[in-house]
């Protein structure tokens, strides 16, 4: 069936069904005499519990808007931050360019310091022991030291 059908049957079903009911409580309570006292103070009941019930869920209403607002509040500093880091990331490729100079002075100074200490080495007679001290020395440093460590100590 198409929905104009379905809607047209269910409002004559429920029209049916609110007469039967109708009917039904006429007859049961048509000899009661304060029917309608009893009706108003049943509304008035209903009602009272109603009220009651918006008041509770108002108050957790309540707190949910407190808690959105906190959410705002993170929002904003978090929206503040990321400008901050964004424009940190614009100033990132000059200090990427900076770096890479450095890094490009390092092999010179290395030669640098080489020929400086063969100069050294020339001019100061070393004995045999001296020497081997000196490679003892040398081969325990070069084997604890890290490369990247030092070239973030050149930078």
């Amino acid at each position: 069936m198409s929905n104009k059908l379905l809607k047209i049957h269910g409002a004559y079903i429920i029209g049916i069904l609110v007469t039967i009911i109708v009917v039904l409580f006429t007859k049961k309570f048509g000899d009661v005499e304060n029917i309608v006292n009893l009706i108003v103070f049943g509304l008035a009941t209903a009602s009272f519990v109603v009220s009651i019930y918006a008041l509770i869920s108002q108050s957790s209403f309540t707190k949910d808007l407190s808690k959105l607002g906190n959410v705002t509040d993170t929002l904003d500093t978090s929206a503040n931050r990321i400008s901050a880091l964004s424009e940190n990331l614009n100033e990132l490729p000059n200090l990427i360019k900076e770096v890479g100079e450095k890094v490009e002075k390092i092999p010179d100074e290395i030669s640098a310091n080489t020929l400086e200490k063969e100069d050294f080495d020339e001019s100061t007679p070393k004995s045999s022991e001296e020497d081997a001290n000196i490679n003892i020395i040398a081969s325990r440093y070069i084997s604890t030291i890290s490369p990247r460590g030092l070239i973030l100590l050149y930078v």
